[in-house]
Order: structure tokens, then sequence, then C-alpha cells
């Protein structure tokens, strides 16, 4: 899966590109924490710290923290990629499911497995 370079203050590409240049991280676990210093750690974030994470930026613009956590990252980007038209093969490729059964209960809406073969084999 490849994420443009958009540029602009949402641009995710140029987000990472910043992250790596201040934290100084050349390998290893890329989403790590601070320690109060400042001193970037060693291991990387916890699911629970990415689960707070993601309800404080909800909450932030305004969403019902309640609703999401870190399993929101992955499932947001699986609807979106299958959204997209990407295949099932693909998506298990990024998020490292094995089982298409799995995978497409990350997937919501309209954009379920199920319904993507079923809108590929009329377009087809």
């Amino acid at each position: 899966m490849v994420i443009p370079k958009i540029g602009g203050p949402i641009c995710a590409v140029a987000a990472l590109e910043r992250w790596t240049q201040v934290s100084g991280i050349k390998e290893g676990i890329l989403f790590r924490p601070l320690i109060k210093s400042g001193k970037v750690r060693i291991e990387g974030l916890s699911a629970g710290a990415v689960a707070m994470i993601v309800k404080q930026r909800a909450a932030q613009i305004g969403l019902e923290r309640t609703y999401f956590s870190g399993h929101s990252l992955r499932a947001g980007f699986a609807t979106s990629a299958a959204a997209a038209g990407i295949p099932t093969w693909r998506i298990k490729q990024q998020t490292g499911h094995v089982s298409d059964r799995v995978v497409s209960g990350y997937i919501r809406g309209p954009y379920r497995l199920n319904d993507i073969n079923a809108v590929w084999q009329a377009s087809g």
C-alpha cells in the first residue's frame, strides 16, 4: 500500500518524515513513547497507549471517543482500501491477516468482502 505525499498540514508522509527527523529513529519500531525529558524510548507504544491517543484525537474533533480505539485504525485502513478497490490479498498483506473471514470483519459498511465480490463480478 502506498500513502501519497499530498503536502500541507494533514500530509501523513510529511508528518512521518518530520517524526523520524525529530526522534532520530533510523531503524526498528517507528511509533515509540517519550519519557518526560522528551527522549524517545526504544520500545514501541503499547496497545493501550495507541487506544488512548485515538480516543483523544477523536474527542478533539468532536467525535464520541467511546466508539474509537486502536482497532479503529486497522478497520479504517481495511475499509478505505476495500472502497478503493484494493484486492483482498493486498489488504491482508498490509494488515497481516491470514484469512478472508478475519479481514472481512475489519471492513465496514457496504465495503464488506461479500458485497465487494458481488460488485466485482457484476462489473467484470
